[in-house]
This record gives C-alpha cells, structure tokens and sequence, in this order.
C-alpha cells in the first residue's frame, strides 16, 4: 500500500511537470533530449573484446572467432561427455577409471588451463 502511494505521488509529480513544461524531463529542451539519444545509439557497447590488449599473441588469440568457437565446442563436447561419464564410470576416483575416461578428462582439463592462460595474458591491466 505504501508502495502504491509513493508510485502515485511520482506520476502525479511527473504529470505536473509534463503539463507546466511540455515534457517530463525538466531542464532539458527537446533537441537536447534527442542530441543525447542520437549519441547514446551511436556509441559502442562495451564488450569482452575491449578487456583485450591491442597486441599480443595471447590477446589475438583470445579475440580470435576460432578460438571462441573451439572453446564452445569443447564445452559442449564437455556436457554430453560428462553425462556419458556418469552413466558409464563406475571408478570412485579417476585414477581407477578405464583409461579412455583418464585421458579425455585429462585432456578436457588440459585444454581448460590453456584457456585459462590465454585470456588471463590476453587481458589488458585494469588497475
């Protein structure tokens, strides 16, 4: 109920302005209104891609669309990998595993650390 009233109390101090001054943004004309959305469209978002030096072999790898796609398919090959691994592991640790499951853990781990040093190389310092 308090809530209701406060939302209330906003729109009607908000219609107040719209009314005294055309709009409801007060202190702004419409072409200042419009020069702000115009620049606000026209500006870049910010991506992961920025977090990267401008040079390094590690950066340009990390930026690179094919590691990006790699690293999704391993993540993918990952899940359904993980789901065959519960169904048919039956080794409490990996090291009793059968081998085939030591290896592709192994090398799904391998392949995560190099990730891991890639984009923390690739990044640039952020103080």
């Amino acid at each position: 109920a308090h809530l209701t009233q406060s939302v209330k109390r906003l729109k009607a101090k908000a219609d107040q302005t719209f009314h005294k001054t055309g709009h409801a943004l007060p202190g702004l004309s419409t072409e200042d209104i419009k020069r702000r959305l115009s620049k606000s469209l026209n500006t870049s978002r910010d991506s992961a891609q920025d977090a990267y030096k401008p040079d390094g072999i590690c950066a340009r790898l990390a930026r690179s669309t094919t590691f990006q796609h790699v690293t999704f398919a391993i993540i993918a090959f990952n899940a359904i990998w993980m789901a065959y691994d519960i169904d048919n592991n039956k080794a409490e640790v990996l090291c009793q595993a059968p081998i085939i499951f030591q290896v592709v853990d192994n090398a799904f781990c391998a392949f995560f650390s190099f990730e891991l040093v890639v984009r923390f190389f690739g990044v640039r310092k952020q103080v």
